[in-house]
Formats: C-alpha cells, structure tokens, sequence
C-alpha cells in the first residue's frame, strides 16, 4: 500500500495513482475492476506472497516494478525476471524506476 507522502511524490512526478491494495486480495480485486498502463508491486502483502497478483499482471501483460527487501536473484516464479528495487529506497529512484518501466513497455521490451 502506498503511504501518503509517496502516492503524493508520484502524483506530483505526473503519475496517477488508479489504485491502492493492502492484501492479495485486494489487489487482484483492483486488476479485475481497473485497467493499469503500470503497476508497483510490493512483494509481500500483509505477509502473504503477492506472487499471485504478479502472475495476473503478467497474464494481462501489464508492466510491473517489484519493490522488495529480498536480493533480486531471491525472487522466483511470477516474480522472475521483473524490473526490482530494493528497499529502503530514495524516492528519487522508485521514479526513475517507473519511468524505465514505462520507457521498456513503450518500446516492447518489457521483461516476459
């Protein structure tokens, strides 16, 4: 879930927050009611996996940012192979992590 403070950095960035899950639930209920050009997903979600949520985003081929505080080469199946920041991060680069993200899936190279 996004705090404040940060949906507030992204919105100022230009960026438009369409939605905002705190469970797995929540979150596949968000992509069955809401189209996204992008999405930051934490890996965990109320310590529950959110590996579910990154297969039906890879599934509706909707470009993802993991954001994380395991290493990258840690992370398996849905999550493989997905752009990752880890935590703590600056701001500074969860935006330029977005904007790669949405530079790659403009150009089709997005991660698959």
């Amino acid at each position: 879930m996004l705090v404040r403070p940060l949906a507030r950095a992204l919105e100022a960035a230009g960026h438009e927050i369409a939605g905002q899950a705190g469970s797995v639930a929540a979150a596949l209920k968000e992509l069955g009611d809401t189209t996204f050009d992008a999405v930051v997903l934490d890996t965990n979600l109320r310590q529950q996996s959110a590996e579910p949520v990154a297969a039906e985003l890879r599934a509706r081929a909707v470009p993802f940012l993991l954001v994380t505080g395991y290493d990258a080469d840690q992370l398996e199946g849905s999550f493989s192979g997905a752009p990752c920041l880890s935590k703590p991060y600056a701001v500074e680069d969860l935006l330029a992590a977005i904007d790669r993200l949405h530079r790659d899936a403009s150009t089709h190279q997005a991660f698959g």
